[in-house]
């Protein structure tokens, strides 16, 4: 009973109570299984204290990451194809010169795809490591492994498992030498500063709506990186015009970016004034 009970298991205060729906909800919307997750630790750490007399904290913690690594790494892979959903390789390996950019992003079960996601991913690394030796291709949010309607925040889409955010490449300023890995730090995005030097007016317009984000008090940690235009506008031209493209629907990038890298595909569109910037990642989806 205690486990079903979670947080309500024994007499809590307002405060602590409010706290614990509080983590729940967050953790449901970073994760979508967190929240569950979180709330039968709740409860059996309230059952093992009880029968061993430990720290309710301590067992609720222990709990909550031994049901959550359960969850995340053997229950969602397995469950999600019968949803029409996969997981994307969290590193790269020797088939696939790709990776998350982040662990965070495996770890939150944001790395979920359409079986045509991921085939366009591989395929667009497989190219890259072929046409730029030792170049690791890095994605970023895909989506949820189940369709349980929560959204994919902040994102406006990425609910279906039809798209994916890959990071740009970058190089040093100084030296001009080329990052590996696409990504500028473990997050992925905000990193507009390395882009803004290929725009000769102002980023940012009357028009921008609250997820145009221009991150002015972050882009200090990117003063010294640059965008690598070969290998960004590799990338693209592949979605868009190499042997993948005929899965690949559409793309979004900053408009002013379509011509510094030289790319006319109509498939390149602009996510529009009220969505998130594109000059610091790409968005692509498939059929």
């Amino acid at each position: 009973m205690q486990l079903i009970l979670g947080p309500l298991s024994r007499n809590r205060g307002f405060f602590s109570t409010g706290l614990a729906v509080l983590l729940i909800a967050l953790l449901t919307l970073i994760s979508q299984v967190g929240g569950v997750v979180l709330w039968l630790a709740y409860g059996l750490g309230e059952t093992l204290a009880g029968r061993y007399r430990r720290s309710r904290g301590l067992l609720t913690m222990a709990a909550f990451i031994a049901l959550y690594s359960v969850a995340s790494f053997l229950l969602l892979p397995a469950l999600a194809p019968a949803f029409g959903r996969i997981a994307l390789n969290c590193f790269a390996d020797s088939r696939h010169a790709y990776a998350a950019n982040s662990p965070l992003y495996c770890i939150l079960n944001r790395h979920y795809v359409t079986p045509g996601a991921k085939q366009a991913l591989e395929a667009l690394s497989d190219h890259m490591a072929r046409k730029h030796p030792g170049t690791v291709v890095s994605y970023l949010d895909g989506g949820f492994p189940l369709p349980l309607g929560i959204p994919l925040l902040p994102h406006l889409s990425h609910n279906d498992g039809r798209k994916l955010d890959l990071a740009f490449f970058y190089k040093d300023k100084t030296s001009g030498k080329a990052m590996p890995k696409g990504g500028a730090w473990f997050v992925g995005y905000w990193a507009f500063a390395p882009a803004w030097d290929l725009l000769n007016t102002s980023p940012g317009t009357q028009r921008d709506g609250a997820l145009r984000w221009r991150m002015n008090w972050l882009q200090w940690l990117f003063a010294d990186d640059e965008l690598d235009r070969t290998r960004t506008a590799d990338m693209v031209r592949f979605l868009t015009q190499g042997p993948a493209s005929g899965q690949v629907q559409r793309l979004f990038l900053e408009p002013y970016l379509k011509p510094v890298l030289k790319l006319r595909s109509p498939k390149i569109g602009f996510a529009g004034w009220n969505a998130a910037r594109h000059d610091d990642h790409l968005h692509f989806q498939v059929y």
